[in-house]
């Protein structure tokens, strides 16, 4: 059996199918409830939640994954306390 991933590779030339490849993958993650984005500029790094918090593997930025902020510990977040 033909694995997809190698029939689209043979049909098409390498920078189309990094370009699949690229988009497929962030469509994964985009799909994922537990995957948010690093809000810092230039970062955009995909990142595992942990309950209402997360850390950047790649700029180590700790932020709420509400409001996008610096994690605010156990003060409510503004983007939650009105729900």
């Amino acid at each position: 059996m033909v694995d997809v991933d190698d029939k689209v590779k043979s049909l098409v030339s390498s920078e189309l199918y990094d370009r699949y490849d690229r988009l497929l993958l962030q469509h994964y993650l985009d799909t994922m409830p537990d995957v948010v984005y690093c809000p810092r500029p230039g970062c955009q790094c995909a990142v595992l939640t942990d309950d209402s918090m997360a850390t950047c593997s790649n700029c180590s930025y700790v932020f709420c994954i509400y409001c996008r902020m610096a994690y605010h510990g156990i003060s409510p977040c503004r983007i939650t306390a009105g729900q």
